[in-house]
């Protein structure tokens, strides 16, 4: 298993979730090692609702797996921040699909899930 560390994300907690009302406890954001960048603002809406949307199904950690990094392919949408990789956890890609609504590009890898944003997708 690839190490992870805790996040040190600038980003206000509205639009991550770090707050949780579950028994006062916080969720735990966890960014892989070597991980680095940052959303644009429609992206991080659609981070945010991914975290609370496992928050609400008491998972108690979140582990971001990659964001700007350069490891992409030509054109990746997350050289522009409107992608980001998350572990799946054992949730489908369909419910995230699902959450995020048409303008979302979901790829479920099993472990992980790819979630980009895409304006043109109807």
């Amino acid at each position: 298993m690839v190490e992870c560390q805790p996040s040190k994300l600038k980003v206000p907690s509205s639009n991550l979730g770090f707050r949780s009302t579950l028994k006062g406890e916080l969720m735990v954001i966890w960014i892989k090692q070597g991980v680095m960048g940052d959303l644009q603002p429609v992206a991080q809406k659609g981070f945010g609702k991914v975290v609370r949307y496992y928050e609400a199904r008491n998972y108690k950690n979140f582990y971001v797996t990659s964001l700007r990094e350069s490891n992409h392919s030509h054109g990746s949408f997350h050289y522009i921040g409107l992608a980001f990789d998350f572990r799946s956890q054992g949730l489908p890609g369909s419910e995230i699909k699902t959450l995020l609504g048409h303008h979302w590009d979901i790829v479920d890898y099993g472990e992980f899930i790819h979630a980009e944003y895409d304006q043109k997708i109807i």
